[in-house]
Parts: C-alpha cells; sequence; structure tokens
C-alpha cells in the first residue's frame, strides 16, 4: 500500500485537516447519518505535523469487513498520487453515546500502523457535531493513536482546520452530502 514508510519515534504534535478533507466527512457523516460511517486519511507528514488533504469515506454498512476494507486500501493504493500517503483512519458510530474505539478501529488501525507508526484515528464526537461553530474552532473529533500495542487517546494533539472549512449547515444547504460516494455505494452497484 501507499503509506509513508516513515517509522518516526517522536509524538504527533499536530494534525491540519484541509477544508476538503473536512467537507468529505461531514458529508458522509450526514448522508449516513443513522449508519456507523469510516474511511481514510490521505496527506502527508513533516516532522510532528500531519497534513490531512484528502478523505476517502469506505463504509456505511458492515465496517468491519475485512475483505472489502482490503479491496478498498488495494484500489485506493493504486490512485493514489506519489505525493499522498494513507496517514490515518476516521470513523462515526452511529450510537452517539459511543465514545470509544471498538475492535474493528482497532484492527484497522494495527494494519495501518504497521505501514505507518503515526497513524491517527479520528473519531468523530457525535455530541460535537451540533456544536461546530463558524470559525472551525471546536472541531468534534477524539484524537487516537496506537500506544503499547493498543489504540489510546492521543493527549496533547492540535487538532486544526482551515478557517475556510464548511460548517455542517453549509454542507447540507449545498447538498454536498448527496453527491458522497464512499466505498460501499460503489459495491452496491
Amino acid at each position: 500500500y501507499n503509506f509513508l514508510n516513515k517509522n518516526y519515534s517522536m509524538s504527533l504534535a499536530s494534525i491540519e485537516i484541509s477544508p476538503p478533507a473536512y467537507a468529505k466527512i461531514l458529508s458522509h457523516i450526514i448522508k449516513y447519518q443513522h449508519h456507523t460511517v469510516n474511511g481514510l486519511l490521505v496527506g502527508s507528514q513533516d516532522g510532528d505535523s500531519l497534513s490531512v488533504q484528502d478523505v476517502y469515506p469506505l463504509f456505511h454498512t458492515g465496517h468491519g469487513l475485512t475483505p472489502m476494507l482490503e479491496l478498498a486500501l488495494i484500489q485506493l493504493d493504486t490512485t493514489l498520487p506519489d505525493t499522498q500517503s494513507i496517514v490515518g483512519y476516521y470513523q462515526a458510530f452511529e450510537n452517539c453515546t459511543q465514545q470509544t474505539p471498538d475492535v474493528h478501529c482497532e484492527r484497522i488501525m494495527e494494519k495501518l500502523s504497521e505501514h505507518f507508526k503515526l497513524a491517527t484515528m479520528l473519531l468523530v464526537d457525535n455530541h460535537g457535531l451540533a456544536k461546530i461553530q463558524e470559525n472551525g474552532s471546536n472541531i468534534p473529533f477524539h484524537v487516537f493513536n496506537r500506544q503499547d500495542n493498543s489504540l489510546r487517546l492521543a493527549s496533547k494533539v492540535n487538532l486544526s482546520s482551515n478557517q475556510n472549512s464548511l460548517t455542517s449547515q453549509e454542507v447540507i444547504g449545498k447538498m454536498l452530502h448527496e453527491k458522497c460516494v464512499d466505498f460501499d455505494d460503489h459495491l452496491e452497484e
């Protein structure tokens, strides 16, 4: 797979999410708001900073299906430009009260971490979605990294998005969620 093959021993200090990546995550969540949704984070690393430039929505049904995930990784690998790599994973649970990764998240992050030590998981804080402010300062994610062979809430990671990131109301207003296509959609065709 097209992963960053840098195994830095340092910890992650900051994550910057580009406006298009942020809008895709929100669109995926909004389109399938009654389902668990997930996807891959694509970007680059500069020292202890991670830049997420794009995301690839994966599933809104069967998020733990390993063969479909393997197929999605292979397809993504063949389409990624050389300047981008898989740097992490995002997930939003259908159950609004679930705020910790499940066994499927653990397995996916274990696989990603084999190729990129600083692989990051963004777990959507469903309660925080309603509180997204216009300036993007209240991004509703919990950041997890693999530490000591398990997923742990990352401490002291500055998560930010560009001032130009769309709010959930803007995504709905522009009907961007209707244009969101995930890997499941391709499998249904």
